[in-house]
C-alpha cells in the first residue's frame, strides 16, 4: 500500500480555515502575525509550526508539541520548509525555539538542523497585586525610544542571562527587538532613577491577542552594576506588578535557570516558578 504523499505549505498565520481544521495537538501555538508551516498527508493536516514576524534581527520558530514518537519524515520536511523560509531574510542572525517538556522529541531533529542547546528557561507568573511600598525609585515613561540605548548597555554588564549566547546585536538592534515584540508601543517604557540619576530600566509587553488575555510581559530589566545589592530590584519588581494590577493582568518573566540571583528576587517578590522550557538556537 503506497503511503500517503507528503507535501509542506507556508500559510499566512490569520488562515481561519487552517486553524479551524487542525487539532490542538499537531498545532503550535499559533501566532496572529508570520508565517505558517503545514504538513499535509494527502489532504489531512498532520502537523503545523509557525515563524514569527521578525523581531529585529531575531525570529521565533514556534514547534507543535509531541510527547509521543515525532514522525521523523513530517519533522524533517516541516523544519527544512521553515529554514528556508527563515534564509529569505539576510537580516536576520539569530533564530530560537523553546521546547517544554512535551517537546523533547524535537530535539535530534533540531540538532541535524544546526539549532544549539543554550540554556533552560524558567517561566515566571505573579497574580495582580498593587503593593503599597516606600520606594526611594522613580519609574517615568519614556518619549524616545532611543535614548534607551547607553541606559540598556550599561545594565546589560555583568548579566548571568544566556551566558553561552553569540550575541552580536548592539543595543540598538535590541531595541528594535524589543520595540517589535512590543507591537512598536512603548506605553510600558520605564527610565528608573534615584536621587536624579538614572539608574536602571524596565521594559514591558502588553500582548493584544484577541483570542486570549494575555498576562503583561517583563521583556527586560536591569540595574547599573554600581547600584546593584541595594534592594533596586525589589523595589522594581512591585512597581511593575503594580503596573500589571491596574490593567487586571498578571505579570510573566522569562528568567535563565542559571541566573540564580534574578531568580532570588522574583521568588521574594511574589512570583512562581510555572513552567520551564529549553531555549535553542541556530545561528544565520
Amino acid at each position: 500500500m503506497t503511503a500517503p504523499r507528503l507535501s509542506v505549505e507556508i500559510l499566512s498565520a490569520n488562515s481561519i480555515e487552517l486553524v479551524a481544521r487542525v487539532r490542538h495537538r499537531d498545532a503550535a501555538c499559533l501566532p496572529t502575525d508570520g508565517k505558517l508551516v503545514c504538513a499535509r498527508r494527502d489532504d489531512r493536516i498532520v502537523m503545523v509550526a509557525a515563524v514569527g514576524r521578525p523581531a529585529g534581527r531575531v525570529i521565533d520558530v514556534l514547534l507543535p508539541e509531541r510527547s509521543e514518537r515525532l514522525d521523523e519524515e513530517e519533522g524533517a520536511a516541516v523544519l527544512q520548509a521553515i529554514d528556508d523560509l527563515i534564509k529569505q531574510n539576510s537580516e536576520i542572525y539569530l533564530a530560537q525555539v523553546l521546547l517544554g517538556a512535551h517537546s523533547r522529541s524535537w530535539n535530534p531533529l533540531l540538532l541535524a538542523f544546526d539549532f544549539l542547546p543554550i540554556t533552560t528557561v524558567e517561566l515566571f507568573a505573579a497574580v495582580p497585586d498593587v503593593a503599597d511600598i516606600d520606594s526611594a525609585l522613580v519609574f517615568s515613561t519614556v518619549s524616545q525610544c532611543s535614548a534607551f540605548a547607553d541606559l540598556l548597555r550599561a545594565t546589560w554588564q555583568g548579566s548571568l542571562d544566556c551566558r553561552d549566547l553569540k550575541d552580536e546585536r548592539t543595543s540598538d538592534d535590541v531595541l528594535t527587538e524589543y520595540l517589535a515584540r512590543c507591537g512598536r508601543d512603548a506605553t510600558h517604557w520605564y527610565q528608573i532613577e534615584f536621587q536624579g540619576r538614572a539608574i536602571g530600566c524596565a521594559i514591558l509587553a502588553a500582548p493584544t491577542d484577541p483570542r486570549v488575555i494575555h498576562p503583561l510581559e517583563t521583556l527586560y530589566w536591569g540595574i547599573l552594576p554600581e547600584y546593584r545589592g541595594r534592594g533596586f530590584g525589589d523595589e522594581t519588581l512591585q512597581f511593575l506588578r503594580g503596573v500589571a494590577a491596574r490593567e487586571g493582568r498578571m505579570l510573566a518573566a522569562a528568567v535563565d535557570q542559571k541566573n540564580l540571583p534574578a531568580k532570588s528576587v522574583y521568588l521574594r517578590n511574589g512570583f512562581q516558578i510555572v513552567d520551564s522550557q529549553r531555549l535553542l538556537v541556530k545561528y544565520l
